[in-house]
């Protein structure tokens, strides 16, 4: 009965070894017995040359790839030579011991181990244990199959004495079966980011984690790609830009992963943790082997981000937002229509979108929780930004909220925009459609303007909403300035090409100000602009005059200067006290110019050609007399006009011509009526 049980306990022994996870190997080796003992009295060996057959399981572990141990099962026949009969051996035992790997493809092992021998000799059978002990080394054909050679030395031992003593010599083959379904011995240590929304295109290009590679296996593996793939939130994996050519036994390597999320991700509004799979693709032996890595992903909520990288805030600028764009394209677009000539229209349009905020109530509200002061000092800390869309419904929001919903204002006008970063504190700056030199020339405060690479920049503390465009810009030229001129300088379209805009859109209602009402307010501050600018400008030439006396060119200056700002009341009384003592030429062409302006066609008209007669053959007298007799319908004036300039410029002309027909004169006045330059001399 205990032969029964020990051989029903060795049969689930080897049944559990083929279903276990550890790495498993069956070997099967044909065996060459040489009998050192025991001898007979005539001191002679007691058996002849013998054989048998081996059926080896070996266990590997993953983390100590050198160590292995199984059971065996072996059957031998040992001739003995006085005789016709033999003794047959049926050995149950385990064996443990080390393994090495000389060069590719080879393993080296040493080992013992012991168990049961049962024999049977003549109708006589017993059990008795046996030790045993060898070596042997195997060459892998593939990766689930092996060649072995192998020796080693067995003795059984019983009560009475020594029972045999034999070498054994095999040669026979290994079939490992976890191999041949899991391919090489990898360890994957997977390691995720947490993962922002906001960014979800970013992740396509960017690494949101790692995956670091070990080959444990004896045998170098091959063109070795990763993919990755949440399901809920993406349509197929990803797989990552980085290819590993060939991986050596015992190398390690460290891939990046990457992610092309489905803006389904942008419906999370809590932080939440999603299940989630890394996927290793290898040659090994010249096979394809694939293994998946199961792992959990912490998806942060749509607002998420964090400030170790500042540029990271134009992914919120979503200019293209239906209420954004709409409001702002139609606000800017007024703007555009009635702003003065002479002033930078990108300058009047930024006032203009700033007072629509005033207008609306907007308010500047410190959250306790997510102050930018505090979390933009943590490049780890999460901080919440509200979209655009958002912060128009809630008609509130920290520093980087109304930064944000005013570049995207700004953008959405076709204005460049650009955040600025200072110690604890962000805003915005826009751009200026002029020259380092124009703006220095136009603007008396041109210290508090930003020349960038010969850009000219207007900053906005966006804080100060209620306070007036006017303090706003002057606080934030004024903020950098206290710095030192330290700041940071980031142009919303350039962070773009790194962190794209997000597609959001949100429910809710904003009931934004008329654009007619930011109109009136936007008048009133650009007038307070204006009269602050031209009271510099004017006190200097009023110098120039008491110093100077009376003078035809100065009254002329101090007009142009007026007409400049679009006070053309003052500027006419200016121009009018010169051409009322003589036909001044700058002074004549200047008042055709505001009578012009004024659809006075007729007015203008006088003046231009008393210009003409001050000045023949002047280009501008010509023109604007083309110009104002085409609205009067005297064509041959406007022809004889238009002639006279071609003689002097054709090119000019050219683009004139169609003033002399009739029905020129209906297009001429609707056009958009502007003075370029104003004469001074």
């Amino acid at each position: 009965m205990k032969k029964v049980y020990f051989f029903f306990f060795f049969s689930c022994l080897i049944l559990a070894s083929l279903t276990a996870d550890a790495p498993f190997t069956l070997l099967t080796q044909p065996t060459l017995l040489v009998p050192l003992g025991p001898s007979t009295e005539q001191d002679t060996g007691f058996f002849s040359l013998g054989g048998g057959a081996l059926l080896e399981g070996e266990f590997n572990f993953d983390n100590l790839n050198y160590l292995h141990f199984g059971p065996q099962l072996e059957y031998d026949i040992l001739p003995i030579k006085e005789g016709s009969t033999s003794l047959n051996l049926f050995n149950f035992g385990v064996n443990a011991g080390v393994k090495l790997t000389p060069f590719p493809r080879s393993v080296l092992r040493i080992w013992a181990g012991g168990g049961g021998s049962y024999a049977m000799y003549e109708g006589i059978s017993t059990l008795f244990p046996y030790y045993v002990g060898g070596t042997d080394i195997t060459f892998r054909l593939s990766p689930a199959v092996n060649l072995g050679l192998g020796a080693k030395y067995i003795q059984g031992e019983s009560s009475a004495g020594t029972v045999y003593q034999t070498v054994g010599l095999s040669l026979g083959l290994g079939y490992n079966f976890q191999v041949g379904n899991r391919g090489a011995e990898l360890q994957f240590n997977p390691n995720t980011h947490e993962i922002y929304p906001l960014y979800y295109t970013w992740y396509d290009e960017n690494p949101l984690g790692e995956l670091k590679i070990i080959n444990n296996s004896s045998e170098k593996i091959s063109n070795i790609r990763t993919s990755f793939f949440v399901p809920q939130y993406m349509e197929q994996p990803k797989y990552s830009d980085e290819i590993i050519a060939t991986m050596l036994k015992g190398e390690t390597s460290t891939v990046s992963l990457q992610g092309l999320f489905t803006n389904q991700i942008f419906e999370i509004n809590e932080g939440l943790k999603v299940a989630g799979e890394v996927k290793v693709e290898y040659l090994y032996y010249g096979k394809e082997y694939s293994k998946s890595i199961p792992l959990t992903v912490h998806i942060n909520n749509k607002n998420a981000m964090t400030w170790d990288d500042d540029r990271k805030a134009a992914s919120f600028v979503t200019a293209n937002n239906p209420l954004v764009y709409s409001y702002s394209r139609s606000l800017s677009g007024r703007i555009r229509n009635e702003a003065i000539s002479s002033l930078d229209k990108n300058f009047q349009i930024g006032m203009g979108l700033f007072e629509s905020l005033n207008l609306y109530g907007l308010g500047y509200v410190v959250d306790p929780s997510s102050a930018y002061v505090e979390l933009s000092e943590d490049q780890t800390a999460v901080d919440y930004i509200q979209f655009p869309q958002q912060t128009l419904i809630s008609q509130g929001g920290d520093c980087d909220d109304l930064s944000v919903l005013y570049a995207s204002m700004l953008e959405a006008s076709g204005i460049p925009a650009a955040f600025i970063t200072i110690p604890g504190h962000i805003y915005v700056a826009y751009q200026l459609d002029m020259k380092e030199h124009e703006a220095r020339r136009r603007f008396p405060g041109a210290n508090d303007l930003l020349f960038i690479n010969d850009n000219v920049w207007l900053p906005v503390e966006v804080t100060l909403v209620d306070s007036g465009f006017l303090l706003s810009w002057q606080t934030g030229a004024r903020q950098i300035r206290e710095n030192k001129g330290q700041y940071e300088f980031y142009p919303v379209r350039e962070a773009w090409q790194t962190y794209p805009a997000a597609e959001f859109e949100s429910s809710g209602i904003a009931y934004l100000p008329a654009p007619a009402e930011v109109l009136e307010q936007h008048n009133r501050e650009l007038k307070r602009f204006l009269r602050q600018e031209l009271s510099t400008q004017l006190a200097m030439i009023e110098q120039q005059i008491s110093k100077e006396g009376k003078s035809h060119i100065l009254y002329n200056k101090m007009g142009v200067t007026y007409a400049r700002y679009g006070f053309l009341d003052e500027a006419l009384t200016w121009f009018q006290r010169v051409v009322d003592e003589q036909d001044f030429y700058p002074s004549l062409i200047n008042l055709g110019n505001i009578f012009y302006l004024q659809k006075n066609a007729s007015e203008a008209s006088r003046y231009y050609a008393r210009a003409l007669n001050a000045k023949p053959n002047s280009e501008k007298a010509l023109t604007g007399l083309a110009m104002v007799s085409s609205e009067l319908e005297d064509y041959n004036t406007a022809n004889s006009a238009l002639a006279t300039l071609a003689a002097i410029n054709p090119e000019a002309a050219q683009g004139l011509m169609h003033l002399g027909t009739v029905g020129a004169a209906r297009a001429s006045s609707a056009q958009n009526r502007e003075v370029d330059e104003w004469t001074e001399e």
